[in-house]
């Protein structure tokens, strides 16, 4: 084995070079760099070596990567940083995770006072239908569905959004959780139980019992989904 020291260093050289490189008009502003094969070949580095490199670049807000379209010189555009691509290439699953215990039992608690009968019977429909799921990618189809219905529920639009984002976020992500577990029936159990809880909250207008019922559907969810955390990559 290599020493690690020794990679670092000359990660951070080669990072050098390149900088060097943009400043000196060889790399333009805005503009692709070179395939990765091609900049080690002319760098005469491993393409191991460059990528730390530009690990280290991209760090710095020199470069950014466009998943599918390759690496650009400068900081990343905000109308990138902000697709679904980009957002699920730079988050993690606990961040996700975050943002949902965050965000949803406000949604909740809004639905409550907001939904009408036809909004409520489109949550009772995906509910059901994610109960009888046989399959992770079945079961995540009907909850993103239930979930999505109760966003907008709420009667807020932005929260709609934010719900949107989310779950393209998810469908974009480089971490699937449908692949990275078996399936658990007795999880999906515990799911459409929790579900059809907050929905007796909402049908009775509870508006803070249907908060605290999706605050703790979201930590199930957290709970029974740590082991994963560990195992995803981060960034």
């Amino acid at each position: 084995m290599g020493n690690p020291k020794h990679a670092l260093s000359e990660a951070d050289e080669v990072a050098a070079r390149v900088e060097t490189l943009i400043s000196d008009g060889r790399f333009l502003l805005h503009r692709r760099l070179p395939p990765e094969r091609r900049l080690s070949e002319e760098l005469g580095v491993s393409r191991q070596v460059l990528r730390g490199a530009l690990q280290i670049l991209e760090d710095r807000g020199l470069i950014w990567r466009h998943v599918g379209k390759g690496t650009f010189v400068g900081a990343t555009p905000d109308a990138v940083a902000s697709t679904p691509e980009e957002i699920a290439r730079r988050s993690s699953l606990h961040e996700l995770l975050e943002a949902r215990e965050a965000f949803e039992p406000v949604m909740a608690r809004l639905a409550a006072y907001r939904t009408t009968a036809r909004e409520y019977e489109a949550m009772e429909t995906y509910c059901e239908k994610a109960s009888v799921a046989e399959c992770w990618p079945e079961y995540e189809k009907w909850d993103d569905l239930f979930h999505r219905a109760l966003a907008e529920a709420s009667g807020n639009i932005l929260l709609i959004g934010w719900m949107d984002r989310l779950q393209k976020t998810k469908q974009s992500s480089r971490w699937n959780i449908c692949n990275a577990r078996r399936f658990n029936p007795p999880a999906v159990e515990q799911y459409s139980k929790e579900h059809r809880v907050i929905l007796g909250h909402i049908r009775r207008k509870d508006s803070q019992r249907s908060e605290e019922a999706m605050r703790r559907h979201i930590k199930t969810i957290c709970t029974n989904i740590g082991p994963l955390l560990s195992a995803a990559p981060d960034h």
